[in-house]
């Protein structure tokens, strides 16, 4: 890949230092020359959602030291992992070309971004803690670009949803446009679609904030072009005519090319689109031919202003990119601050137009945008000053509009579930393989499946085998299932299935004793509800063995009103936690039957497998969400259980029976500094011997950072639970237990 040089120039206490940078070409990098070769890019299995985004750079994160921190991941992302305006060629390529390059008029902005405004070293993004197909989906999700060509299926994915006739399509340099044009670096969210590009420029470019002036920037782009040196900074900042990093990588950037694209026209911006399937979303489609500044365009550059405001205002320094992200697209916010929220888009733009004046600023971009790129037209500079009012006071009603449709729009996947569970589930092939994945992406989008949050993993119910490990890897889950669909089950073994849950569970180590303490469901998805009397014996068997061994495990049958029989006669035994459902066929009604079932489920922290000596568990609890811990009966035994909290924050404990009929059988205790409190199960469980215990824990208050690479948010308080046998009084059996003690110590 060739690149011209460009000498960047920093006044350092009254000094100028040079320092070279190369200026973006529009060539594909050598970091994602596999994903277009293989076209890795083309096609992805994954959902293309928030929670996808967040889980990817998490995973960077976890495994990079140098991606914890914020500014590093952003910039190094958005100089080597994005790239804007990506087309691919009508006339293919060969063994030796690819035929992909950055021919796109989002192209233009983003070298603006990336050249003279943001600085970056790509070089620094750590893509060894990806794999290929990895950092290539990363940057499908990143890479704002249309695909516009017309490909084939328009008959099919445009049908009812194009606003323009399949028949009527446009025409370009002699090559047809489709109808319904594909929309590339979107990604979905609970509150409509959004650019997850604009997200990353704007993070970046906050973290590197510069507002420099017009004409210190136009003068670099002169010399680059001239002598390819320049020696003006772009990081030195006055108070005249300025242009803004965060604003030209969003929202003014945006506007500025619908000036210098739509200049011979009435400006046309917010083309709004629709997801090949809400439940699976991995193709965005849009509704006309205008792809300039979409409706996801304007959501991703409110977000991102958000997002870069908060930074503007608050100390981010120990705060880690998924961190925040994950944060805005939730209903609790940026550390829990009501200003700072996906539900709050309409406030938080008021504000920011307040702040700045949006007319100079995409008037000042369309002027530099004009120098770099290559457009139809040529502007003068009243002509621009004169669109840029326009396009403003454009932009200002439609962005309001486009709010206020999603300010307060709910999920659509159920009842998230609060504490986090381990799912395994297991399908038998009355349901095809494309709406299991459906099913599947429903329950991780409730479950909130995640590296630090629940698991799930498939069976196939008629062979027994995994089609996919039990795991909070969103993307390497979704991969999986991919690569079983051509081995998909035609008829159901329970038995079989049962018998493999069996051994994952008894082959747990005491290295599992340790881990976050979690639910644990066994759901089982079938049509046809019909057991054979042999495989009926088989899986009783093994259920009984599942119990036995691992009581808190809940069974969730989801099946017909005429296979509700066989399936309750299996689990009579255990009614208390175990469930069948007959939910109607539709995959959104069954999504939202068995996410309200599994939300009951509390997390657990005893297990047989770990009945030597004292065991610690770790977890974190979120302030404003409660956290459910559980012990079942078959694991209380006459014992009394202790529980000690340290801490530098405030807590709530509360401690209940679930299956007595004594009312007010509730303590609950609050802890401060350095404060101690303690339950006993013998009084909970009085005057049973034994009982169903549960533990409610919420913060009452949190003042210190959470900055353990365990911690979701970063005001997460950390909860460390120990419990262990007493062999002061005789064990008869293994579900018998002499004594637990339940030791939580809080820390930060």
């Amino acid at each position: 890949m060739y690149r011209t040089v460009l000498f960047f120039v920093c006044l350092i206490n009254g000094f100028f230092v040079g320092d070279a940078k190369e200026t973006t070409s529009s060539a594909i990098p050598d970091l994602l020359y596999d994903c277009y070769r293989n076209s890795t890019t083309l096609s992805p299995e994954q959902p293309l959602t928030i929670r996808s985004l967040v889980e990817l750079i998490r995973k960077i994160e976890m495994r990079s030291e140098i991606a914890s921190n914020a500014r590093i991941l952003a910039t190094s992302m958005l100089h080597g992992v994005v790239l804007d305006g990506i087309r691919r060629s009508e006339y293919g390529g060969d063994a030796f070309m690819i035929p992909y390059r950055a021919t796109g008029e989002e192209f233009y902005k983003y070298k603006l971004t990336v050249d003279y405004l943001t600085s970056g070293e790509s070089s620094l993004f750590p893509a060894d803690a990806l794999t290929t197909p990895e950092l290539c989906f990363l940057h499908t999700m990143v890479s704002n670009t249309v695909d516009g060509w017309v490909r084939g299926d328009e008959s099919t994915t445009c049908t009812h949803q194009s606003k323009m006739p399949f028949e009527l399509s446009a025409m370009e340099e002699n090559h047809q446009i489709s109808n319904c044009p594909i929309k590339k670096g979107n990604v979905n969210t609970k509150w409509g679609a959004v650019s997850a590009g604009h997200i990353i420029a704007a993070t970046a470019s906050a973290l590197q904030q510069t507002t420099a002036t017009f004409e210190r920037i136009e003068l670099s782009i002169n010399n680059a072009s001239d002598k390819n040196v320049t020696s003006v900074p772009p990081t030195i900042v006055t108070n005249t005519n300025n242009v803004n990093n965060v604003w030209i990588s969003t929202i003014a950037g945006d506007l500025a090319t619908v000036i210098l694209k739509q200049a011979q026209y009435t400006p046309e911006i917010g083309t709004d689109g629709f997801w090949n399937d809400t439940l699976l979303p991995r193709i965005y489609y849009l509704k006309s031919t205008n792809w300039d500044m979409t409706e996801t365009d304007i959501l991703g550059g409110i977000d991102g202003l958000a997002i870069a405001h908060y930074f503007k205002n608050h100390d981010v320094s120990s705060t880690r990119l998924s961190q925040l992200i994950d944060m805005y697209y939730s209903e609790r916010g940026i550390m829990n601050n009501g200003e700072y929220k996906v539900t709050n888009r309409s406030a938080t733009l008021n504000k920011l137009l307040n702040e700045i004046s949006l007319e100079e600023q995409v008037a000042n971009t369309a002027k530099l945008l004009q120098k770099i790129g290559t457009y139809d037209v040529y502007l003068s500079s009243q002509n621009i000053d004169e669109l840029a009012t326009a396009v403003t006071d454009q932009f200002k009603t439609i962005a309001g509009e486009v709010t206020k449709k999603y300010d307060n729009v709910e999920g659509i996947h159920g009842r998230q579930i609060k504490s986090p569970i381990e799912i395994i589930v297991i399908f038998d092939g009355s349901y095809e393989a494309y709406t299991a994945q459906r099913i599947i992406h429903g329950l991780t989008e409730a479950a909130e499946v995640s590296h630090l949050g629940s698991k799930l993993g498939v069976i196939n119910g008629q062979s027994g085998n995994w089609m996919a490990n039990v795991t909070g890897d969103l993307f390497q889950l979704f991969r999986d299932l991919h690569q079983s669909k051509s081995d998909w089950p035609s008829s159901l073994s329970l038995g079989r299935s049962l018998t493999t849950v069996s051994y994952y569970y008894d082959n747990k180590t005491t290295a599992n004793c340790k881990a976050k303490p979690m639910g644990r469901s066994i759901l089982i998805v079938t049509k046809s509800g019909r057991l054979t009397d042999n495989d009926f014996e088989s899986s009783r068997r093994a259920f009984n063995t599942i119990k036995n061994s691992n009581p808190e495990t809940s069974f969730v049958v989801v099946t017909t009103p005429e296979g509700k029989d066989a399936f309750s006669e299996l689990t009579a035994r255990f009614r208390d936690n175990d469930y069948v459902l007959t939910p109607p066929e539709q995959t959104h009604s069954l999504i939202q039957n068995v996410s309200s079932t599994l939300s009951t489920i509390p997390a657990n922290i005893v297990n047989f497998h770990c009945s030597q000596g004292e065991v610690r568990l770790t977890d974190y609890v979120t302030p404003n969400v409660t956290a459910f811990y559980q012990i079942r009966r078959e694991h209380v035994q006459a014992s009394h259980i202790v529980t000690k909290f340290s801490s530098s924050g405030h807590l709530s404990v509360c401690a209940f029976v679930t299956d007595s009929t004594t009312e007010n059988n509730e303590i609950c205790k609050d802890i401060t500094v350095n404060d101690e409190i303690s339950f006993d199960s013998v009084e909970l469980c009085a005057p049973e011997p034994a009982c169903n215990l549960e533990f409610r824990v919420s913060v009452n208050a949190t003042e210190i950072s959470c900055e353990e690479t365990s911690c979701r948010y970063p005001d997460q308080v950390r909860v460390d639970i120990i419990w262990q046998r007493s062999s002061a009084v005789p064990v008869a059996s293994t579900v018998q237990l002499s004594l637990i003690a339940f030791i939580m110590m809080l820390s930060f």
